[in-house]
């Protein structure tokens, strides 16, 4: 599905810039180091994400609860600790949740293209 590759494309690319900025955090002098919670910082994202695309009919639940399951994945191979993303991915799905029901229809529909736009024009990993 043309979507849902485009979802994936831009969670890889999410992934990808918090990797990087991971490594330049790396290279950064020790005593103004403040590690971020990238596994959080995802799980924000994707909820968020998730909860637009559900709302918008974009995916079935099945279909996020599998991309759901991948990203956790992804991130768990990548020796990350998941529960920042649980954690941040429950309770930024649910505030989402809230804030459409709070939306006129045009703020609804509106939102729905923007996210469908930006899915489309994902850069490629």
């Amino acid at each position: 599905m043309k979507s849902q590759t485009s979802i994936r494309r831009a969670l890889g690319l999410a992934i990808a810039t918090l990797a990087f900025s991971q490594f330049t955090i790396a290279q950064a002098d020790p005593a103004q180091l403040v590690m971020p919670d990238v596994a959080g910082q995802l799980g924000k994202f994707s909820g968020t994400l998730h909860a637009i695309a559900s709302a918008c009919g974009h995916y079935s639940n099945e279909q996020l609860a599998e991309m759901k399951e991948q990203q956790r994945k992804q991130l768990q191979d990548s020796g990350m600790d998941i529960s920042g993303f649980d954690k941040t991915f429950a309770s930024s799905e649910r505030e989402m949740a809230e804030k459409w029901k709070a939306m006129s229809e045009a703020e609804q529909s509106e939102t729905c293209e923007k996210v469908k736009q930006q899915m489309s024009t994902a850069p490629t990993g």
